[in-house]
């Protein structure tokens, strides 16, 4: 059976924490990074079934990051979920629109993120 696994996108500790407790003990490697900019060379460094990815971050937003995601040959087929705070239930439909395969509003549940997996 292939592992699965994330990276986890959050320019604060705690939110790219939580996830990797979560999902750790039902298999997932999980990697993390706290920048926008980064994640495309963190990508050509392992292969990921997922992205849980900050929309506001202060390098580069979640939004700029999943137009790199989609263009690219390599990972543009990724599952990038969008994991922010300010977005209401009502955004879920616009973000899904612009390229999310899904939306988790912060604070994180354990069964929010299990419900995805």
């Amino acid at each position: 059976m292939k592992s699965k696994s994330i990276l986890v996108v959050d320019d604060k500790g705690i939110n790219r924490l939580l996830p990797g407790l979560i999902l750790r003990p039902f298999g997932w490697t999980v990697h993390e990074t706290a920048s926008g900019l980064d994640i495309l060379s963190e990508l050509e460094s392992f292969d990921v079934d997922c992205v849980l990815l900050d929309i506001s971050m202060p390098d580069i937003s979640g939004f700029d990051v999943l137009k790199n995601i989609r263009a690219s040959s390599k990972h543009g087929g990724v599952k990038v979920i969008a994991y922010t705070a300010y977005a209401t239930h009502e955004d879920t439909d616009q973000l899904i629109g612009l390229g999310f395969d899904a939306v988790l509003i912060k604070p994180l549940t354990s069964s929010q993120l299990l419900e995805f997996f």
